[in-house]
């Protein structure tokens, strides 16, 4: 196994990558997530944007509420 962290392009289109901000901002896990879901929205083959745009609602949700129902809560609203 490489030592090299994976680079997916998805990621690789910014010219700072998220991993770089999440640590330079000292951001939690959940927030870190946020910015990951947000910058990779519309650009991953396997998910949509509005998919990562949800899944970045919920961890913000979370952030706020600490609390997984409210979360699933909130997301649900936006789905169809």
């Amino acid at each position: 196994m490489s030592n090299v962290p994976v680079q997916p392009s998805h990621y690789r289109r910014h010219t700072i990558q998220p991993i770089d901000a999440i640590i330079d901002w000292g951001l939690s896990f959940c927030l870190g997530n946020v910015l990951k879901y947000i910058s990779r929205a519309g650009k991953k083959e396997s998910a949509s944007r509005d998919e990562d745009l949800r899944k970045a609602l919920w961890y913000l949700v979370f952030e706020l509420t600490s609390s997984t129902e409210k979360a699933d809560d909130v997301v649900q609203m936006f789905e169809n």
